[in-house]
């Protein structure tokens, strides 16, 4: 296996265990900063955080040294940042599945997507300047739903529903 695959595999590795310590590190040590972090609760959009600050972190480790790949990265943690909320949307809300085999696979699977979009979609300077913003945006929506959730399902925590919630399936 090539040096530079074996980078790969590393990097994808640690993104993906980085990712699930995420889950649990709110309930080991709840403050504000590990909130911003980590899910609170167990809604679709608050697992949004497992996908996207490790890929974040990936993103810059990854191209510190080639600035230039940066457009692709953003693409690809936009794209598995969508996958996550329309995996959720559809299984854990319109299907009202929740199967824990089936969530830590998909989520493999799409912080997965994440990286081949990123590796193998080349994107052109002149996209960095967008996909970097709209980056900005959804991390700073997450910061601010993290906070200030509006009352939809997308942030209703699923653990609650039958208590809380009527879902319409």
């Amino acid at each position: 296996m090539k040096r530079e695959n074996i980078k790969l595999l590393i990097f994808f590795v640690v993104t993906v265990l980085a990712g699930w310590g995420l889950h649990f590190l709110y309930d080991w040590s709840p403050n504000l900063l590990f909130a911003m972090i980590a899910p609170v609760k167990e809604s679709v959009w608050e697992h949004l955080k497992l996908v996207f600050w490790p890929l974040l972190a990936a993103l810059l480790l990854y191209t510190r040294k080639d600035k230039d790949q940066r457009a692709s990265w953003y693409l690809g943690l936009l794209t598995a940042s969508a996958l996550l909320l329309i995996y959720g949307w559809v299984y854990n809300i319109r299907m009202a599945q929740a199967n824990m085999i089936v969530d830590i696979t998909a989520y493999v699977v799409i912080m997965a997507l994440g990286f081949a979009v990123a590796l193998w979609i080349p994107v052109s300077k002149r996209w960095k300047g967008l996909l970097l913003l709209l980056t900005g945006v959804l991390a700073a929506l997450i910061v601010v739903f993290t906070f200030a959730p509006p009352d939809t399902l997308l942030f209703a925590d699923l653990q609650l529903a039958d208590a809380l919630y009527t879902l319409p399936c």
